[in-house]
C-alpha cells in the first residue's frame, strides 16, 4: 500500500507493531476543517487446509464475476475501495474541506492489535468521524457486536492409560464443562434489531500429549 500511494504522490507512514507487521497511516486534504478517517485491517483468518481450496487462498482469482481468495470480503475489498477513493480524490485535485485519513491496521482478527496501537499513539485523537470498511451485508450500520475471547484450562493427574484409576483425565472434565456451556448458551435468546442474535462458539480444543497417557492438562478457547 505504501508503494502504491507513493506512485500517486501520496505520503504514508508505517507504524511498526512487530517484525514484518506494520500498520499504515496516510492522509490527504488540508488542516482546515474536520477529519474523516477510513479504517480497515490487512490481516485475514487462517486459510485452513489449503489443498481443499478451489482457488489459491493468497491470490486474487477472478471467476465468473467474483474475486476468490482469503480475505476477499473480510476485508480486502473494503480496504481497496478506501484506497482507490483516496487516490482518485487526490488525482482529481479535489479541494477537501478538511482531511481524509486512512488507518490500515494489522492484527484485527485476534485482539485488534493494530487499532489499539494506533489509538494509543494518538492517531485517532483528531478524528471527527470514522468509517470502517468491514462487510455488513451491503448495509450501512452504526454499531457492531462486541467480542469476548475466553480460555478454560482443565488440570488433571497424569497416569499410564493402562491404569486410569491412578489419574484424573483433564479432557473428561473439560468435556463436562463444554457440554454444560452448550446447554447454557442454547437457552440465551438475546437479540437486537441492529446487531442480530447472540453468538457463541468453542473454536479451539487442545489436550494430552501421548496416546497411552492419561492427560493432565487440557484447554479450550471460545468466542
Amino acid at each position: 500500500l505504501q508503494k502504491l500511494f507513493a506512485e500517486y504522490g501520496i505520503e504514508s507512514k508505517k507504524v511498526q507493531y512487530d517484525v514484518d507487521r506494520a500498520s499504515l497511516v496516510s492522509e490527504i486534504g488540508s488542516n482546515d476543517g474536520k477529519v474523516l478517517a477510513f479504517s480497515g485491517h490487512m490481516d485475514v483468518v487462517d486459510a485452513g487446509d489449503v489443498s481443499k481450496w478451489k482457488f489459491p487462498p493468497f491470490e486474487a482469482t477472478e471467476h465468473e464475476g467474483k474475486i476468490y481468495g482469503r480475505g476477499a470480503t473480510d476485508m480486502k475489498s473494503g480496504l481497496a475501495a478506501m484506497v482507490i477513493a483516496m487516490i482518485e480524490l487526490h488525482e482529481e485535485k479535489q479541494k477537501l474541506n478538511g482531511k481524509i485519513k486512512l488507518l490500515a491496521t494489522v492484527g484485527e482478527e485476534v485482539g485488534e492489535l493494530g487499532a489499539e496501537q494506533l489509538t494509543q499513539k494518538g492517531y485517532a485523537d483528531d478524528l471527527d468521524g470514522l468509517i470502517i470498511g468491514e462487510p455488513s451485508g451491503h448495509r450501512i450500520v452504526y454499531a457492531h457486536k462486541g467480542s469476548i475471547n475466553y480460555t478454560v484450562k482443565s488440570t488433571g493427574k497424569n497416569a499410564h492409560s493402562s491404569m486410569p484409576e491412578f489419574g484424573v483425565n483433564a479432557i473428561d472434565n473439560l468435556l463436562l464443562f463444554y457440554n454444560e456451556v452448550e446447554k447454557f448458551v442454547k437457552k440465551i435468546d438475546a437479540t437486537n434489531e441492529i446487531l442480530g442474535d447472540f453468538i457463541h462458539n468453542v473454536t479451539v480444543i487442545d489436550g494430552g500429549n501421548q496416546v497411552n497417557s492419561i492427560p493432565e492438562k487440557a484447554q479450550l478457547q471460545g468466542n
